[in-house]
């Protein structure tokens, strides 16, 4: 179940109320979220590395946080206070006025200087077709949502980025936006 799929229960009956052992109809829509053997033996090994990655994704974070302060119209999202933990997963910036309007200019700009970015999220919940239509989501209520939607864009800070590939990550960043105001 999930993925924002409308569907009833996956399969007619639980396994109790089987006939035969394995006989059952799938009446609706349903998802199976079981991993392989494979993907097992991938995350197994991955959890032993789970420390030392969290560790280089923080550092790595830190270095591009810090190559950005005093970039005026950037704000870095992050919970600097420790009442939330930080995965890491990504950088986001959000722009600010001029360079918020010009994002798409930027990304296209640090893409072709060989620094990886995306967009989380290209649009907000309310504005995509699916909630308007099943919920009746007005996007203009979320403003919000639209604002970092519309202005953000992500770097990636994974542990693949060795502590010197951050920092030139960070500056190219810096002047790329520097240069665009």
């Amino acid at each position: 179940a999930g993925g924002g799929v409308d569907h009833e229960e996956p399969q007619d009956r639980r396994h109790d109320e089987r006939a035969v052992p394995g006989m059952y109809d799938v009446p609706g829509l349903g998802l199976n979220y079981r991993m392989s053997e494979l993907q097992a033996a991938l995350g197994r090994s991955q959890l032993a590395r789970m420390d030392e990655n969290l560790a280089r994704r923080r550092a790595n974070f830190g270095t591009v946080k810090t190559a950005l302060e005093g970039v005026h119209g950037v704000y870095v999202v992050d919970s600097p206070d420790g009442r939330i933990a930080n995965s890491h997963y990504c950088l986001t910036l959000v722009l600010d006025g001029e360079l918020g309007a010009r994002r798409g200019e930027i990304v296209a700009r640090l893409n072709g200087l060989g620094v990886g970015t995306s967009l989380y999220y290209p649009q907000p919940v309310p504005r995509m077709s699916y909630y308007q239509q099943k919920y009746g989501y007005d996007g203009a209520r979320f403003p919000g949502a639209e604002l970092i939607s519309d202005r953000s864009i992500a770097l990636g800070v994974g542990p693949h980025l060795a502590p010197g590939d951050a920092e030139w990550v960070g500056e190219r960043v810096r002047e790329t936006l520097e240069a665009a105001r």
